[in-house]
């Protein structure tokens, strides 16, 4: 997995723009319209979580968790206790927790321009696999000022489908067709 990272971050395939503005009261709801769930909510962030049974895009055994966070502040941590509270609550709720397989975490955040610092806040993804269990972590960069978003992505080769698929995910929540 290691080479995979590395790979992607020398690719580094910058920012991509954006016809539509992500942030929105009716982006937010669109993740409703989508099957997800609101999950929890503070000042801080909003999650949104869904459970599948099945996808078609990931072939195997078990359920797949996915998650939307999306920071409501300039200073949020993705990797905060408040979200791992959130997120193992979410198991503790559900009744076949032990069936999931996957867990796919897309977590959003706003900032005022693209720079190096940022880029590296970014890129501190989370891509772990173990026979069929998949974490993946992906962190999403908004770009207000011009209305563009960044996300560690590959060119070509994908470290693995869970991986592609959260790339994908990302694609469609941002309204990108086919741009990856």
């Amino acid at each position: 997995m290691n080479y995979s990272y590395l790979r992607m971050v020398k690719e580094d395939l910058g920012v991509i723009q954006l016809e539509r503005k992500i942030y929105t009261e009716s982006w937010l709801n669109n993740f409703r319209n989508l099957g997800f769930e609101r999950g929890y909510q503070d000042t801080t962030f909003v999650l949104f979580y869904k459970f599948d049974k099945k996808l078609k895009d990931l072939i195997g055994n078990g359920e797949t968790l996915t998650i939307v966070i999306v920071a409501k502040t300039y200073d949020f941590n993705f990797y905060s206790d408040t979200v791992d509270g959130a997120i193992n609550k979410l198991y503790m709720d559900y009744k076949n927790a032990k069936k999931v397989r996957r867990q796919i975490v897309l977590q959003f955040k706003k900032y005022n321009d693209f720079n190096k610092d940022n880029k590296k806040e970014l890129e501190s993804v989370i891509m772990f696999k173990e026979r069929a269990n998949y974490l993946i972590n992906l962190n999403v960069g908004y770009f207000v000022k011009n209305n563009s978003v960044y996300f560690l992505r590959a060119k070509k080769r994908y470290p693995n489908k869970a991986y592609y698929y959260a790339v994908k995910q990302i694609c469609k929540y941002c309204f990108l067709d086919g741009a990856e």
